[in-house]
């Protein structure tokens, strides 16, 4: 009962709560649809292990040298789109990428997808969540 009375007094709020909502839900349901599947650091150690797919790692040379998943690829985020438009196509084979936080991956998965690729992920989380998890990572030296 008290629900509907606040609801009444305050119809604006809750119509501006309805449409964040409906916004959010709206967001999430573009980026599950369109995006990239986004993995966890232990979901993308077990693509790493069972599918064997090819790993970009999008940072700038320095973070990647400072340390990068074994066997990933260092394919700057300025460089990435041409790069890999450049594999032939249809590509099927999975294709993991990475950035710092898992922005950057996300976004250029979604461009990837759109463009046909069927097997694109990114880390949830960038590096920031696979060292978190204590995974390994190479360096260069």
């Amino acid at each position: 009962m008290h629900i509907l009375t606040f609801a009444q007094n305050h119809w604006m709020l809750v119509a501006l709560l309805l449409t964040f909502i409906a916004a959010y839900a709206l967001f999430e349901l573009r980026q599950h649809l369109l995006g990239p599947k986004r993995l966890t650091p232990s979901l993308a150690t077990q693509l790493i292990n069972r599918q064997d797919p090819l790993i970009f790692d999008l940072r700038d040379k320095a973070k990647f040298e400072s340390g990068h998943i074994i066997n990933a690829q260092c394919v700057p985020q300025a460089e990435a789109l041409a790069t890999l438009e450049k594999l032939k196509k249809p590509f099927t084979a999975p294709i993991l990428l990475i950035c710092q936080t898992g922005q950057h991956s996300a976004v250029l998965g979604a461009r990837l997808k759109k463009q046909g690729f069927t097997e694109v992920m990114s880390l949830s989380g960038g590096m920031n969540a696979w060292q978190n998890a204590e995974l390994p990572v190479e360096k260069k030296r």
